[in-house]
């Protein structure tokens, strides 16, 4: 070996480096060999705090992935307005999920809001002496659907739910409006009360931008209306039919015979898999079962 190729050495296990880490002037080194110190090519962030950093993400990941709520198997009242006939169905035959790629932070800070929310209305209502408010309360707007209502305000009979989206997505909505998904998953947990026994006049969201500030919360209610439900209700009969028709669980290649709604959101559906073909695996989303290129 000349003297030239030295610098190609690492300088920790000896072994020689490819050409592209000998560019790297300050990093004589393989990536596994590199001291805790150095930094990452291109970066400003040790080894040391990359290791450390990861750990804390599994660590994160993990904990949501077996949360009571990532481990729901059942249709819930977020669900049942959803734009996408597959996803519910697929949601109704107990499918796996597959997809863990979702950054499962902004609903953990949801989570954590919500937490905080009841913690803080229940120690208020009792300092002073009141019980207007009733919180996180599960509900069966169906005896196959169960629900979760953040708030319930006994004098106007008003059921809320609290939404934290990012502040673009707030915008959207206070623009847009909020949506069939959202607007079923309301008028569902005003259904869950009333078979619950407690009066239900109104139903509504209260949104919270997550990187917002306090001044910045709408709160949006609507007329109780039990006919939003039971039209969606409908829908979910009409699916569980198609579902019997096609024998999806002994047949899962008939997947592509069900209905999608290909989206921007599809990257956050649990069972999202863009090099599957539909059912065998999880969902492509925006690819289409026509797209078969997409699967030789």
């Amino acid at each position: 070996m000349g003297a030239d190729d030295i610098s190609f050495l690492c300088r920790v296990c000896g072994a020689k480096m490819s050409q592209v880490f000998g560019e790297y002037e300050d990093f004589p080194w393989h990536p596994l060999c590199a001291p805790d110190d150095a930094c990452v090519p291109g970066t400003d962030e040790t080894y040391f705090e990359l290791g450390l950093r990861e750990t804390l993400t599994s660590i994160i990941k993990w904990a949501d992935n077996n949360a009571t709520r990532s481990q729901q198997v059942m249709l819930g009242c977020s669900e049942i307005g959803d734009a996408c006939d597959r996803k519910i169905a697929m949601t109704m035959v107990g499918l796996d999920q597959a997809n863990y790629e979702t950054d499962p932070w902004p609903s953990i800070v949801g989570t954590a809001i919500h937490t905080w929310l009841e913690t803080a209305m229940a120690r208020y209502q009792e300092v002073h002496g009141v019980v207007e408010w009733l919180t996180e309360m599960e509900v069966w707007p169906s005896r196959w659907l169960p629900g979760h209502t953040d708030l319930y305000h006994r004098p106007t009979g008003t059921v809320l739910d609290l939404k934290n989206p990012s502040r673009t997505n707030f915008r959207k909505m206070m623009k847009d409006g909020i949506g069939d998904t959202y607007e079923v998953q309301i008028q569902a947990y005003g259904m869950g009360n009333v078979r619950a026994g407690r009066p239900v006049k109104r139903v509504g969201i209260v949104m919270l931008p997550r990187d917002g500030n306090l001044s910045e919360m709408r709160v949006l209610t609507r007329p109780y209306d039990p006919a939003v439900v039971e039209k969606a209700f409908g829908r979910i009969e009409g699916l569980a039919d198609l579902i019997e028709k096609l024998d999806l669980v002994n047949h899962p290649e008939r997947w592509g015979q069900v209905s999608h709604a290909p989206s921007r959101l599809c990257g956050w559906c649990k069972f999202y898999s863009p090099k599957v073909k539909p059912g065998l695996g999880g969902c492509p989303g925006k690819y289409g079962p026509e797209t078969d290129n997409l699967f030789t």
